[in-house]
């Protein structure tokens, strides 16, 4: 399945994009600023091509640590940018139905601070966190994206291993496309993967 972006150097890793390996449909749902290093462009951005007119969400691997998010909405991308930047309109959303939001705390700006903090269904709390590195208003949002408690990590470690995310919004005839781009570094530390193979290694 082919994907409406323009392959480039991923951020961090020095490779470059390839076409999915899997694909996959979801039914959930100030100025120029921008970083560098590891938090400034990854080099890649949409095409020009016409994505599909369905609304539901497009799930794409183009590379093993890449996950590539597409969804069109009928709705200007001022006001699909507003929904991904406002808190009270981000907690009506973002946890789709899988829970409820508790906090969303947002520092919109280069170097800012975000929170996110929910119920899940099952009733345990779930919360993210993460810093702005690059924001070009209505057009495109680099952040990243820490998931606390990881399983076998410490908070230092997480915060190391942090997620890169990258939003593109465009926008054709009314209509809006945002492709959400997330890159991960490394899920796990190396003691954990050592851990893993001894374990593996004396069953």
């Amino acid at each position: 399945m082919s994907v409406p972006w323009t392959p480039g150097r991923t951020a961090g890793t020095g490779s470059t994009g390839s076409t999915p390996r899997r694909s996959s449909r979801s039914t959930t749902g100030s100025g120029d600023t921008s970083g560098s290093g590891r938090y400034g462009s990854t080099g890649w951005t949409p095409s020009s091509r016409t994505s599909n007119s369905k609304s539901t969400a497009t799930l794409t691997l183009p590379a093993d640590d890449q996950i590539l998010i597409t969804r069109d909405f009928d709705a200007p991308r001022r006001l699909v940018y507003r929904a991904c930047t406002t808190p009270e309109l981000v907690k009506r959303w973002w946890c789709g139905e899988r829970g409820t939001m508790d906090t969303v705390e947002m520092d919109f700006r280069v170097g800012g601070k975000w929170r996110y903090v929910m119920t899940a269904d099952g009733g345990f709390e779930i919360a993210f966190h993460g810093e702005y590195h690059e924001i070009v208003p209505e057009e495109r949002i680099v952040w990243t994206e820490v998931f606390e408690g990881v399983p076998g990590m410490t908070p230092e470690e997480a915060e190391k291993n942090a997620a890169v995310n990258t939003a593109v919004f465009t926008e054709k005839h009314g209509r809006t496309s945002l492709w959400m781009l997330t890159e991960v570094v490394n899920f796990y530390p190396q003691s954990a993967h050592t851990d893993r193979r001894a374990s593996r290694s004396a069953e």
